[in-house]
């Protein structure tokens, strides 16, 4: 039997992802796992593997002079987080550390091998601390937005800071399914 496997990608055709602007990313724990963070109300506390994901999405930023980090947040099951990454010309020194820490073979830092290089270095931590060699932490890829402007970058930036308060309505969240029940019995006792 022939297969086809299709790789599905909201990415812009023809887009350089290395140009200097602002991107919204969102990645996805391996099984959607909720091993990251618990959300209670406004406040999210970081488990572990959630320390280790915020210590290196800082690092990220201290270690690439090119990248700037806007708001983020760590859900139990994933990460939302705006990376901005300034012009060429501030990327061009071959004795800078960044480029052992890439992640790249072809010295073009792209979103793509800022994201992977970051997802690598938290997966090796977290397998560190779990005795786990080569399990998997991140779904494949990453979902990825160009932040075309600057109300898209307020408005960006709100619904990262506000989603702890939303993860009761998230997809992402096992529990939606009974909140959502509960939310439709409530509607349907008030009348509306």
């Amino acid at each position: 039997m022939n297969r086809k496997f299709f790789n599905s990608t909201h990415r812009l055709k023809g887009f350089d992802y290395s140009s200097a602007r602002w991107y919204f990313v969102t990645i996805c724990t391996y099984e959607k796992r909720c091993n990251l963070s618990r959300v209670d109300g406004p406040r999210v506390q970081h488990s572990q593997f959630g320390r280790i994901v915020e210590e290196e999405w800082q690092r990220t930023g201290e270690r690439r002079r090119y990248v700037a980090l806007g708001e983020h947040v760590i859900m139990p099951n994933h990460f939302h987080g705006l990376i901005g990454l300034s012009p060429l010309e501030d990327r061009t020194n071959p004795n800078s550390p960044e480029r052992e820490l890439s992640g790249q073979l072809n010295g073009k830092k792209t979103l793509s091998s800022i994201v992977g290089a970051f997802k690598s270095a938290a997966t090796k931590r977290i397998n560190v601390l779990r005795s786990t060699p080569g399990a998997e932490s991140w779904q494949i890829g990453f979902h990825d937005h160009v932040v075309r402007d600057v109300k898209e970058f307020e408005e960006i930036t709100s619904y990262i800071a506000f989603s702890p308060l939303n993860w009761h309505l998230d997809k992402n969240n096992p529990d939606y399914e009974s909140i959502a029940d509960e939310v439709r019995d409530w509607k349907f006792e008030h009348g509306m």
